[in-house]
């Protein structure tokens, strides 16, 4: 007697392309690692660029799965997967070639909310520039509704809009300051 085994449907998911992949760093032959190397706590880097026209991400749909039979010859049925449901948001479409995609009509940074994608060209901190946040590198507009102290890096851009002091941070716009 033989039995086939019963392979349960996969749930939909989101193949994000936006995230930031690490990079490998390629050693130089006979370099020595450095005991020393000093580690900077401020280059986060915690938000997801992307470019206009960039594909975002793909949905890729659930599978019902392939039933199985017993030795004895009963049917056993899959349970299938679970289906996902993505809106297209502010500064996002889907793709008309291929309606599984989701494509950025505007730089800046990804955000999902509930069961809606949007890029939003505009990056806010509420409050001061601290470790919890770090260095901000955004192809937008950055807001800062409080000050940045020490040696905090701000690279936008468009426009860099701080409420509160600059005080010995860098700051590099591509609009006005």
């Amino acid at each position: 007697a033989e039995g086939r085994p019963m392979i349960n449907g996969t749930d939909a998911y989101l193949e994000k392309y936006w995230e930031k992949k690490a990079e490998p760093v390629a050693k130089a032959e006979g370099a020595v690692e450095n005991k020393n190397e000093r580690v900077d706590y401020r280059n986060l880097n915690t938000i997801d660029n992307v470019e206009k026209d960039a594909v975002i991400c793909k949905l890729v749909p659930a599978t019902l799965g392939s039933s199985g039979m017993t030795v004895t010859g009963r049917e056993m049925v899959p349970n299938p997967g679970e289906d996902m449901v993505l809106k297209p948001g502010a500064g996002c479409k889907v793709d008309p070639a291929d309606k599984t995609q989701f494509i950025a009509t505007e730089t800046g940074q990804v955000v999902i909310k509930g069961d809606t994608i949007a890029v939003l060209a505009l990056y806010e901190v509420n409050g001061d520039l601290t470790l919890k946040i770090g260095n901000i590198d955004f192809m937008g507009t950055v807001i800062i509704k409080g000050s940045v102290t020490g040696e905090y890096k701000v690279k936008a851009g468009q426009d860099v809009i701080i409420d509160g002091v600059l005080d010995g941070g860098e700051v590099q716009a591509g609009g006005k300051v």
